[in-house]
């Protein structure tokens, strides 16, 4: 069994190797590089607003117009490989985000809220960074994680619920039941 020191040491590595999966698959230039970051940090900033109890409307207007079936279909693939490493009860939350996030009857916050959530995630750096705080380091994520949830898990139906237990199935294989 890992040890707590060794656990919290390897997420940096695993965010880093989840960060060089999200961008690896597109041929990016530097344009490109900084639109991306650029766009996740407004996000970011939305959802720690957000937290905060703050008013979102300014930096809401600068996402307005984003293609958010294109940024959902590009987050699979480093939350496939995020998952994978982590497990299965670590993906289940962040896959009924991205379904939910593709969902067309979501609101553009909430598309804002969920893609910065699972980037928060996925990113190698956090304001509390787990090399140095270890499982406190951990927490922040748990808190962006827990504040969206909270927010959107309503709009998690059957049909949601099915896509990610049948994703789940196809990462991990299938989850039995015992039946008494």
């Amino acid at each position: 069994m890992k040890s707590v020191e060794n656990t919290a040491h390897a997420i940096p590595i695993l965010r880093k190797e989840c960060l060089d999966q999200f961008i690896a698959f597109e041929q990016y230039n530097l344009s490109d590089y900084f639109i991306f970051f650029m766009f996740t940090t407004i996000c970011l900033m939305i959802l720690a607003y957000w937290i905060l109890g703050k008013d979102v409307k300014a930096l809401m207007a600068r996402v307005k117009n984003v293609d958010w079936h294109s940024k959902a279909n590009k987050l699979y693939d480093g939350l496939r490989h995020y998952s994978l490493k982590m497990g299965r009860v670590a993906a289940k939350p962040l896959l009924q985000f991205y379904y939910v996030m593709n969902d067309e009857d979501t609101s553009t916050l909430d598309k804002v809220l969920i893609y910065a959530a699972i980037m928060y995630t996925l990113l190698p750096f956090d304001l509390l960074p787990s090399i140095v705080y270890e499982w406190l380091g951990i927490l922040d994520d748990g808190v962006a994680i827990f504040y969206v949830y909270k927010k959107i898990k309503d709009k998690i139906t059957p049909q949601i619920e099915a896509q990610v237990n049948s994703t789940l199935n196809d990462w991990f294989g299938m989850e039995y039941e015992v039946v008494v």
